[in-house]
């Protein structure tokens, strides 16, 4: 079977839920906070800039001190080109990262590709050349090749943009800039080496074939066909890197806890064509694999009804790999998705009670169905906490406005819990942090290019482009 995903984590550096500072904020306003910032990451997805900046600094304005947060307020500014602004708030986010904090690496490398993105956006371009590469080569030391690629290709798009401008007198779109051959050759190479680190980045894709085709560069990149040839780029690195990223000590309990609602059965993963819970047991067998020997396992499921039990309920320590895989096989997928229920006492899947770590895999396709309070998911990540149980929410529903309820449910049991949430980016076939689709949503593409007279037979390679082509619309401003 094809390689479904590639683990590309970005942990989001949510503060810690503690009970103190669940009791000042509220959980209604918490939530909301969530709910806020992961409606701004759909809009800002969908090019809705100015919707989604009320969104960021809707959640901004409700936990200031949430990095996340205000980053992306940060970026949204920058993107609306409100330069001082912007650059108020990434002075306030640098504020946020602590000296001997554990994500301190990684949202340092954040801030610097933000601050370099919102720079550029603002054609500073030399402010923004300095943090692109500052955020490359800390994208490099943690083993990030998709930000890698990402700062690669905004790089050579801003070594072919940084041109003097000059008022183009026969064009009514006025200032254009001249691109020499050396710029071209030194971006198709940032380009290539973009694809080098993510042969997928389809922004490095066109951009390498736009200077390689249309401009007879005689050069060779690595080009992914999407998805059939991401297990041979990303299977080797996933599964060396995945139980260090993911955060598994040896010996720990690790649980998988499975949705198994009919919708896992007849809603398919649009790009590989197979079901939702088909990719799920390939998932679990791949993580499995890569977890290795030594680990107490355990499999619980979510199914059914509000009131039904669980069809499989298995604490860590009494399945072996084989047994995990051969009992998940065995299920039928049926019914919604009663989340919390299982979720309340997902804690007895743990038996060594704090002991040691645990970790549980929440694989699952939508929302919780059943009614009840909104504190019995806080409530449940605080009894995984106390058993030192970290949360992973592995997620089919795509990170747009419409899922962002669902989204803001899962963060409370994984920020809650020191974990991540990850959704299945069907794109490039990849799961992918809900704060690394912002990122991604930073990808450039090169504008048109055409033949400049300005020099004359002088230099007969000579291009140029226009700055009104490098407008960044906001889709809310075309209507």
């Amino acid at each position: 079977m094809p390689l479904l995903f590639a683990f590309l984590v970005l942990l989001p550096g949510f503060l810690p839920l503690t009970k103190h500072w669940t009791a000042d904020l509220g959980e209604s306003m918490r939530e909301r906070a969530y709910a806020d910032y992961f409606h701004g990451i759909g809009h800002f997805l969908e090019g809705e800039i100015s919707l989604s900046n009320q969104y960021f600094q809707s959640a901004h304005r409700a936990i200031p001190t949430h990095f996340s947060f205000c980053l992306a307020y940060s970026l949204s500014l920058g993107r609306l080109n409100r330069w001082p602004e912007a650059l108020v708030k990434l002075e306030a986010t640098a504020r946020l990262i602590k000296a001997n904090g554990p994500d301190r690496d990684e949202r340092q490398a954040q801030l610097a590709f933000v601050r370099g993105m919102v720079s550029l956006y603002n054609y500073r371009y030399e402010e923004a050349r300095a943090s692109l590469e500052q955020a490359r080569q800390l994208f490099v030391r943690r083993g990030d090749r998709t930000m890698e690629s990402q700062a690669l290709n905004a790089l050579g798009y801003l070594l072919v943009l940084d041109q003097g401008m000059n008022l183009d007198k026969a064009s009514q779109r006025g200032l254009h800039g001249h691109v020499y051959p050396i710029s071209l050759f030194r971006a198709a190479s940032l380009f290539r080496r973009a694809l080098l680190a993510d042969a997928t980045n389809l922004h490095a894709q066109q951009n390498f074939g736009r200077l390689n085709d249309s401009l007879c560069l005689d050069i060779s990149a690595p080009m992914a066909d999407r998805p059939n040839r991401r297990e041979e780029l990303n299977l080797s690195s996933w599964q060396s890197g995945w139980t260090h990223k993911f955060g598994i000590e040896p010996g720990e309990e690790v649980v998988f806890l499975v949705d198994i609602s009919g919708s896992m059965l007849t809603e398919k993963v649009s790009c590989t064509g197979l079901d939702r819970f088909r990719s799920a047991r390939w998932l679990v067998g791949h993580l499995l694999e890569g977890l290795g020997e030594g680990h107490p396992l355990g499999l619980g499921s979510v199914g059914g009804d509000c009131q039904m039990l669980p069809a499989v309920w298995e604490p860590a320590g009494s399945l072996t790999p084989w047994g995990l895989s051969a009992s998940l096989s065995r299920l039928m997928p049926e019914g919604s998705t009663p989340l919390s229920g299982m979720l309340s006492k997902a804690a007895e899947l743990f038996p060594l009670s704090g002991e040691r770590a645990g970790t549980l895999f929440v694989i699952s396709d939508g929302a919780n169905t059943c009614p009840g309070p909104r504190q019995e998911l806080a409530d449940a990540a605080a009894s995984l906490l106390e058993k030192r149980v970290r949360v992973h929410v592995l997620s089919f529903l795509q990170n747009t406005v419409a899922h962002a309820g669902a989204f803001a449910d899962y963060e409370v049991l994984t920020e809650g819990t020191g974990g991540s949430l990850m959704f299945l980016e069907n794109n490039g076939c990849q799961m992918a942090n809900l704060s690394e689709g912002l990122f991604l949503a930073c990808g450039l593409a090169l504008p048109p290019f055409v033949r400049s007279p300005c020099l004359g037979t002088s230099i007969p390679n000579l291009w140029m482009y226009f700055r009104s082509d490098l407008i960044y619309v906001d889709k809310a401003k075309r209507k």
